[in-house]
């Protein structure tokens, strides 16, 4: 046994998904409000004017890397053409 036990592994992951939560509301307010919009549209075209926070909820997890990959991609394309 290495020592590490359900409970460590459940802390370890609950630190991940606010790592990842933090670092997808950091980006996504870096994008600009159409950006914004656009990204509200497709990930609750249903629903668009829900809050971020409620989208964001809603997303499962198997897409919530994507989520911050295209967010980071966009700030990252947004300040090369500045």
């Amino acid at each position: 046994m290495n020592g590490i036990t359900f409970r460590d592994k459940s802390l370890a992951l609950k630190k991940i998904a606010e790592f990842k939560k933090n670092t997808f509301f950091d980006l996504y307010n870096q994008l600009t409000s159409e950006q914004q919009r656009f990204f509200r549209m497709m990930y609750s075209h249903k629903n668009p004017e829900l809050s971020i926070e409620e989208i964001y909820d809603k997303i499962p997890l198997e897409k919530i890397d994507w989520a911050i990959y295209q967010c980071e991609n966009t700030v990252i394309k947004n300040n090369k053409q500045q």
